[in-house]
């Protein structure tokens, strides 16, 4: 290394300085973070609750018609009869689970696409202010 590199790095490590952050400064910073992801966790929560309503009310409709299969199955005289009672009660079962599958899923992509709004919005915002103050320079 020569003696001009030497000067020059001790010069520049001379000139840096420490500027603390403050607790508050820092929390100033990530506001809007905190407040787009608390609009997100409201949604999820009212999301989840909203899937666990759904996921109940077809489980005792479920347990209901279940039952009923199981009493028919009972009073059944013949193999014929208990097969056509079988065969019945897995077809409207396997179409009921099927569609239930498909409402939860809907309920969940409705979710997740609520639960994004509030990042899109902040992300415009953000996306707003840096183009006005590109403008500006």
């Amino acid at each position: 290394m020569c003696a001009a590199q030497t000067k020059t790095s001790a010069t520049k490590s001379e000139q840096t300085t420490f500027v603390p952050f403050s607790s508050e400064a820092i929390m100033e910073m990530n506001s809007a973070n905190i407040q787009t992801f608390n609009k997100m966790s409201d949604v999820m929560m009212k999301g989840m609750a909203t899937l666990n309503e759904e996921m109940s009310r077809f489980a005792s409709m479920r347990f209901g018609e279940d039952m009923e299969a199981q009493k028919s199955f009972m009073a059944c005289k013949t193999p014929i009869e208990a097969f056509s009672v079988c065969s019945s009660f897995m077809q409207s079962s396997m179409r009921e689970y099927f569609e239930e599958v498909r409402t939860l899923t809907g309920i969940a992509a409705e979710i997740s696409q609520q639960s994004l709004t509030p990042v899109e919005e902040q992300t415009e915002e953000i996306l707003k202010a840096a183009n006005g103050s590109a403008q500006k320079n």
